[in-house]
């Protein structure tokens, strides 16, 4: 393995974007996603939070979405933002 790829390994961000139906918002971050991820490609993954079996991030989120979770490379660290 490369330097190169050990480095974009060590320090890629896996993004999680919390949303719920019928939310402008989410879909605008959706699409402010998408763009970034044109420009700079990234894991991703979507939870809607009223889905069933989503209750904890239901509890945490249901009045906040969408919300952003990264996650970063290796490390076990969550960074939000609402």
């Amino acid at each position: 393995m490369r330097v190169s790829a050990i480095f974009r390994q060590q320090w890629s961000l896996r993004h999680t974007l919390f949303i719920r139906q019928n939310c402008s918002l989410c879909t605008d971050a959706k699409e402010v996603m998408s763009k970034v991820w044109d420009r700079r490609p990234f894991e991703y993954t979507e939870i809607d939070v009223m889905a069933p079996g989503q209750t904890k991030w239901k509890n945490l989120y249901e009045f906040d979405t969408p919300v952003v979770s990264a996650h970063h490379g290796n490390n076990e660290r969550w960074i939000e933002r609402g």
